[in-house]
C-alpha cells in the first residue's frame, strides 16, 4: 500500500507541475504598506484552527486590508459555514488527482488580491492547485517541496513554526520590501 501511495503522490505532483507550466501571470512584488488585499490559504486539520483563521482575518482587516480566505478542510474535520470572502472546500470537491473542481478553481481565480499567502504548514496538493491557478502577482509561503509555485519562501525550523508565527514572519519580510 505504501508503494501505491508513493506512486499516486508522484503522479499528483507531476500533474500539478504540468498544470503550473500552462499558467501565466505578471509577477509583482509590493511592500506591505502598498498591499490593499490579501488572499490567505489554510489547511484545516483540526477544528481549533478556525480560531486562527478568524484572528488573522480580523488582524488584517484592522490594518485596512481586504482579506480573502481559502480553506482546505481535512476529511473528518467539521466544516464551518462559509462567510463573506471565504472559499471552503474538502477532498470531496477534488478529483482523484486532488484537483479542485471547476467551481472551486473559478472562485479562486476570481479572487482579486495583491498577494497570496499560503499559511498551510504542510504540502497540500489541492491548495497548491489553487496557488498554481491564481493570477495574484506575488505568492508567499513557508518553504515547501513544490518551490516552483511561489515567489517568496520563508524557511523556518519545524519545531518553531505555527500558523501565527509563520504569518508574523512573512509580514516582517514583506515590510522589508521596497517597491
Amino acid at each position: 500500500m505504501n508503494q501505491l501511495q508513493n506512486i499516486l503522490f508522484k503522479l499528483r505532483r507531476y500533474f500539478l507541475l504540468k498544470f503550473h507550466k500552462k499558467q501565466w501571470r505578471d509577477k509583482k512584488y509590493l511592500s506591505f504598506d502598498n498591499i490593499s488585499s490579501v488572499a490567505l490559504l489554510y489547511y484545516i486539520d483540526d477544528y481549533s484552527k478556525y480560531e486562527i483563521v478568524y484572528k488573522n482575518i480580523k488582524d488584517f482587516t484592522a490594518m485596512g486590508k481586504t482579506v480573502f480566505s481559502v480553506l482546505f478542510v481535512k476529511k473528518g474535520v467539521l466544516a464551518e459555514e462559509k462567510r463573506i470572502n471565504m472559499l471552503l472546500f474538502t477532498q470531496n470537491d477534488c478529483s482523484w488527482l486532488c484537483v479542485p473542481n471547476d467551481n472551486i478553481m473559478l472562485d479562486a481565480l476570481n479572487m482579486s488580491a495583491d498577494i497570496l499567502i499560503d499559511i498551510s504548514l504542510m504540502d497540500s496538493i489541492p491548495l497548491q492547485y489553487i496557488v498554481a491557478n491564481s493570477q495574484v502577482g506575488c505568492k508567499v509561503a513557508m518553504k515547501k517541496e513544490n518551490k516552483f509555485l511561489y515567489d517568496l519562501m520563508i524557511e523556518m525550523k519545524e519545531e518553531q513554526v505555527n500558523e501565527d508565527k509563520l504569518l508574523e514572519t512573512i509580514a516582517f519580510y514583506l515590510k522589508q520590501i521596497k517597491s
